[in-house]
């Protein structure tokens, strides 16, 4: 079930990375529009529960024929996305600084900051 993990885990990434925004820069506040984070509360907590239904239903019996596929709950998936969680904060800083120094006619300082993501 590889891209219902891929699926999940992005959502709970960016979820994870919008709260860590909120608490550095807007005083605890979330950064997205109240249904916005609502939604994607939801989104992520569906997803969870659709990956459970999965295991149970079919991943188990795919493994277990299939060694090379794991199954992971969708908590398994929650506790590996700590450094993609910090990747994506620093992405999402770096690219407001970029857009700014945009603005202000910096282009040459905005390409180079964006430069290690390309």
């Amino acid at each position: 079930m590889r891209l219902m993990d891929d699926l999940h885990a992005e959502t709970l990434i960016l979820r994870r990375a919008s709260s860590a925004l909120g608490e550095r820069y807007s005083s605890g506040e979330r950064v997205l529009y109240a249904k916005a984070a609502a939604d994607l509360d939801e989104l992520a907590l569906r997803l969870g529960e659709i990956a459970t239904l999965y295991n149970r239903g079919v991943g188990d019996r795919l493994a277990s024929k299939h060694p090379e596929l794991v199954v992971m709950t969708a908590a398994e998936i929650a506790a590996m996305l700590g450094d993609a969680v910090a990747d994506t904060v620093a992405y999402l800083v770096d690219r407001a600084k970029a857009e700014a120094l945009t603005l202000c006619g910096d282009t040459n300082a905005a390409a180079e900051l964006m430069g290690r993501y390309v």
